[in-house]
């Protein structure tokens, strides 16, 4: 479950082999993502949501993908 914190990190709950739960918040700063929109000169009919959306899928995946990786590195790590 996508879960976060008081400080603005991202994270979520595993599931752990002994049947307890713990969270893993991650902080990846400012920099390590951004977005920046620039639309001057499209065509009236562009919609940004639309145009966008296979890229925010994907990354979207992507991310799922990363969460999975993770969190079973953390579960390794702690056996």
């Amino acid at each position: 479950m996508e879960t976060g914190d008081g400080l603005g990190r991202s994270g979520w709950t595993v599931d752990l082999s002994d049947d307890t739960t713990t969270k893993v918040c991650l902080d990846l700063g400012l920099d390590t993502v951004q977005f920046e929109n620039i639309s001057e000169g499209a065509p009236d009919c562009f919609q940004l949501r639309s145009t966008t959306r296979p890229c925010l899928d994907g990354l979207k995946d992507l991310i799922n993908e990363m969460k999975v990786f993770v969190s079973r590195a953390f579960v390794m790590a702690l056996y």
